[in-house]
């Protein structure tokens, strides 16, 4: 479990991490609105029947980052950041022994590799995790953005674990907190979290 001391210490390192991203996003919105274009802002995706798409193994819903709209006609827009932030890698130890090394990752598409106790893993508390930070905290962070997860592909079987990404849209550190203690649930016994260098 996340002790206050590591929450701290997380948000400190993270923080900027994710206001970069999120600047990023609101930058691209204001620039589409600018030209005169309609935009939806993080809108869940739906099939042509307006039901909620779902993708994956989990079998879980996304969201786009934008949708923009002139002249009739709708295209989806993805915002990338534009820099890797860099900082020095951290490791944190649960308890339990669970492992986290955390190393410079994008916001918008985090990798995440997950080294198992047992397989495959229980996956059932991550995916409650995403479900959870996928709702709307509309006004919550940024007037703007909904404040939610957009996406978490996989697990994808690889050589001694799994891999797995996840883009936090415009979600807080909070909900990587939160993914933290979620991926300890599963069973696993290590994650290694951005691109090891």
């Amino acid at each position: 479990m996340i002790t206050p001391q590591v929450e701290e210490r997380l948000n400190g390192l993270l923080d900027p991490v994710r206001d970069q991203s999120v600047g990023a996003l609101l930058q691209a919105l204001a620039g589409e609105l600018d030209s005169g274009a309609e935009v939806t802002p993080e809108p869940v995706e739906r099939d042509a029947e307006g039901r909620v798409s779902r993708h994956g193994v989990l079998s879980l819903p996304r969201r786009a980052d934008l949708v923009v709209t002139r002249e009739g006609r709708s295209l989806i827009r993805r915002v990338a950041d534009p820099a890797t932030p860099q900082f020095e890698p951290l490791c944190l130890v649960a308890e339990g022994g669970f492992t986290t090394t955390i190393s410079p990752f994008c916001w918008e598409e985090v990798d995440l590799f997950v080294e198992c106790r047992r397989t495959p893993p229980d996956w059932t508390p991550l995916r409650r995790w995403y479900l959870e930070w996928f709702q709307s905290r509309f006004g919550d962070l940024a007037p703007d953005l909904e404040g939610a997860v957009h996406a978490l592909t996989g697990p994808a079987e690889t050589q001694g674990g799994f891999r797995l990404v996840v883009d936090f849209g415009s979600a807080p550190v909070a909900a990587f907190t939160a993914m933290l203690s979620a991926m300890e649930e599963t069973g696993a016994l290590r994650l290694r979290v951005g691109r090891e260098v």
